[in-house]
């Protein structure tokens, strides 16, 4: 397999040319905070200003996204790939 391109997004380049990407070639990388996952239990983990500078510690895959009518949020469905003790092979 070989790499034909690659590149980056930043968080102010808003959702769209991530949805386009994942769109057209399929799952997107992504660093996060793995902070918030170790409490997670399931339903869409919010965004937070706090979480976003802090230290990126865990990659996930993005493969999809989606839309909560009754909260009024897009959300991204991210695949996730960890040991036993946390989340092993989800979905968020």
């Amino acid at each position: 397999m070989k790499v034909a391109e690659f590149g980056s997004y930043d968080h102010e380049d808003g959702p769209f040319p991530i949805m386009a990407e994942i769109f057209l070639r399929g799952p997107v990388k992504a660093s996060i905070n793995a902070g918030p996952l170790q409490r997670y239990k399931g339903g869409i983990i919010l965004d937070s200003p706090a979480n976003r500078n802090t230290t990126h510690n865990h990659g996930v895959s993005l493969v999809g996204w989606g839309y909560d009518k009754s909260a009024d949020i897009q959300y991204w469905i991210v695949r996730n790939s960890v040991g036993d003790t946390c989340i092993t092979h989800k979905m968020l």
